[in-house]
């Protein structure tokens, strides 16, 4: 069977190295993979997994919004960078920031899902909210280590400014706005105002949408952790800059995002 080497450079068996990915992020990879897989085939109509909030209220579909959300669009390159883009930043979120709570790190993107599904419906269609997920993804890391840096094309750009530099080159290259680019940036920074900035501000505690419920905690067989997420965050952050700083390029193709990312040895 063939081998991979994992951040350290240690030799993993292929089975070894997908089980050595954090739950979550595990869950959400294998489910976009399956379902853009069945979708771009054909064994699933597109028609029946997208987002129509129609037919959510009207025929009580209600799969599509969560169906939604693991399609990455048509298959090609694009989708395997995509599968990179997710791995990368979602398992560094889920075991730096959360320190590997999965209770923790699948509120955020329920919460996040919320944002999205209600932009979908009073601001733009969203057929699609893979891609917008990712970005939102994308973007609370950049919040969380501004000051790692990641390569765009030949240019190495702070985190802190990622998720303005992608949707600058992606407007560029398509012609258009990217707009499931904009409203996945604007979700992700919601939810981290509410999180992270907002309690900061005049004393207030850490509450409301973005508390992790504790009924989200027994379902995953956790306790909830006394140390709040901005000090676990700051004592976790060496350690994962040290693992972040693997990522390379994301070169973006027309009209869609393709991002790539490579591996060095340590």
């Amino acid at each position: 069977m063939a081998n991979v080497r994992d951040w350290r450079g240690d030799e993993l068996s292929l089975t070894s190295f997908y089980y050595s990915i954090p739950r979550v992020t595990r869950t959400w990879l294998t489910a976009a993979t399956l379902f853009t897989l069945a979708c771009g085939l054909g064994f699933v109509p597109f028609g029946a997994v997208l987002l129509d909030w129609d037919r959510v209220l009207r025929k009580y579909e209600i799969w599509r919004p969560l169906t939604a959300s693991f399609l990455l669009g048509p298959l090609g390159l694009n989708f395997l960078f995509d599968l990179v883009f997710l791995y990368r930043f979602s398992k560094s979120l889920e075991t730096g920031v959360f320190m590997g709570s999965s209770a923790e790190y699948t509120w955020m993107l329920v919460v996040i899902e919320f944002f999205l599904c209600l932009a979908s419906m009073v601001l733009v269609p969203l057929p699609i909210l893979g891609r917008c997920l990712m970005m939102a993804i994308m973007h609370v890391w950049s919040r969380k280590f501004p000051r790692e840096r990641v390569h765009v094309f030949v240019f190495a750009v702070p985190a802190a400014y990622l998720s303005f530099a992608l949707l600058a080159i992606n407007t560029l290259l398509a012609g258009r706005l990217d707009i499931p680019g904009i409203v996945g940036v604007l979700s992700g920074h919601l939810f981290y105002f509410l999180d992270a900035i907002y309690p900061s501000l005049h004393g207030h505690q850490r509450a409301g949408i973005t508390k992790t419920p504790s009924w989200m905690y027994r379902l995953f067989g956790e306790r909830p952790r006394n140390q709040p997420r901005n000090q676990r965050n700051e004592i976790t952050q060496p350690r994962s800059a040290s693992i972040l700083s693997q990522i390379r390029g994301h070169h973006w193709g027309t009209g869609q995002r393709l991002g790539s990312a490579e591996d060095i040895d340590s």
